[in-house]
């Protein structure tokens, strides 16, 4: 640029951030770049003018109209603080003899640019250029102060019960919440909801993933580390990244009957002079009182847990427990660990029958690993605890999900996560899984893009 006198120059977000950490003098008669090709979030944005100061402007365009039809002002430092660091940097204002139109959130553009159509293909055409001359480009997005702020790509609004939710902006609250680094919203697959929310994690630490779990309004139901796919240019995969991923969801009224008839029962104990540490903090979760005998197998699980707690420890209650425990394993709601991690499996490309509930399972020759787990030990009330530990299952101790988590990147793992299951706000455990590298037909799952 210096040998050449360019006064600008067009750059992807990819190389920006790699011309950022890089940190070259800036050439004396640039007066700007211009970025496109894939979203500049408010970070990049950030590094970029701690570094060079307000001199970048955004940009948007498809191929079908012959690159750019919006570019930004260039602006002073206050108006690009505010456009650029405290929110969604916008794309801008159309280009002279460039028309936009919003149809139910979608950006169409009118434009001399743009294309006569698809090479040989006048179906694809029809679809994406109206009669009257308007490119559907598939682009979210609205008006902001007269510029266009885009919010994704109309296939990628994540749907969850009906609230319509766009990556850009998750992206953006997360960063808000304290996130760092590059990360992805993608939709994930949720049978009651139609779609909830994942976290595509990439060098974050865990403890920094947990603290956003645990603090940020819209929860992700899904956290993935590794696995981060983008384009050359730098535009994530978002529909590639979901598709190894599962959610499932338990119904909040249910949970909440469990809860009470689990806490109930815990209370009847401790009145009958037991003293158990899992059974108190069980006790204090709620006020609500015992109800009955539950119709549900779950609860009628409890209520024998109930009659037989003082029951001396024979052959005869030893039998009892057995039977309870196959019955127990393939009711609600521990059979929804198991179809949870059982879709988990296929999507990772393992069917091997089912998995067992609270041991870690290892399929594909060890390639795959699943752990479905209730709340961690310590953490809020455990509905399931105390009867798990009285039936005798295994894994009855719970699981923490952050530990596993951190054990499986320290060791090297490339690909780790987990599924949270929740019932509304309640927290009821779910399932992790890892993929170790070399050991089975899709290691490309665990590559970054």
């Amino acid at each position: 640029m210096d040998a050449s006198g360019a006064r600008t120059a067009s750059i992807v977000p990819a190389l920006l951030a790699d011309l950022v950490e890089a940190a070259p003098a800036w050439p004396d008669r640039l007066d700007y770049l211009i970025t496109a090709a894939a979203p500049l979030t408010a970070d990049l944005a950030r590094r970029f003018h701690s570094r060079y100061g307000p001199r970048l402007r955004q940009g948007y365009g498809l191929t079908e109209a012959v690159n750019f039809s919006f570019t930004m002002p260039l602006l002073d430092d206050t108006d690009f603080r505010t456009h650029y660091l405290e929110r969604t940097p916008p794309v801008g204002v159309p280009l002279p003899g460039t028309e936009l139109h919003l149809e139910s959130g979608e950006v169409w553009i009118r434009t001399p640019d743009l294309m006569t159509g698809y090479w040989q293909d006048p179906r694809t055409t029809a679809a994406t250029v109206t009669d009257d001359g308007w490119l559907r480009t598939g682009d979210l997005g609205e008006l902001r102060d007269g510029l266009l702020v885009l919010r994704g790509r109309a296939g990628e609004r994540i749907n969850r019960g009906g609230e319509k939710h766009h990556p850009l902006d998750i992206e953006h609250g997360w960063r808000r919440a304290g996130l760092t680094g590059r990360f992805a919203a993608v939709a994930v697959d949720e049978p009651t909801l139609g779609d909830d929310v994942a976290l595509v994690a990439t060098e974050q630490p865990v403890p920094e993933v947990r603290t956003l779990y645990e603090r940020s309004p819209l929860r992700p139901a899904v956290v993935q580390f590794g696995g981060y796919r983008a384009t050359a240019t730098g535009k994530p995969q978002r529909r590639a990244m979901s598709r190894p991923l599962a959610a499932r969801r338990l119904a909040p009224a249910r949970y909440d009957r469990l809860l009470r008839h689990a806490a109930a029962t815990a209370r009847h104990l401790l009145d009958s002079g037991t003293d158990d540490p899992a059974l108190r903090s069980l006790a204090e979760h709620t006020a609500a009182r015992h109800a009955g005998t539950g119709d549900d197998t779950v609860l009628a699980a409890y209520d024998f847990l109930r009659e037989h707690w003082h029951a001396p420890d024979d052959a005869e209650l030893a039998r009892a427990k057995a039977r309870w425990r196959a019955k127990l394993l393939a009711a609600w709601p521990l059979s929804v660990h198991g179809e949870l991690a059982a879709e988990l499996a296929a999507r990772h490309g393992v069917e091997e029958g089912p998995v067992p509930w609270g041991v870690e399972t290892r399929l594909d020759g060890g390639a795959l690993v699943l752990l479905p787990h209730g709340p961690a030990p310590g953490g809020p009330a455990r509905p399931l605890g105390p009867l798990l530990s009285f039936l005798d299952v295994p894994g009855s101790g719970g699981a923490d999900r952050w530990e596993w988590l951190s054990r499986q990147r320290d060791g090297g793992t490339s690909l780790t996560g987990c599924s949270v299951l929740r019932a509304g706000r309640h927290d009821a455990g779910g399932v992790l899984w890892a993929r170790h590298p070399g050991s089975g037909p899709n290691e490309h799952m665990g590559a970054t893009g």
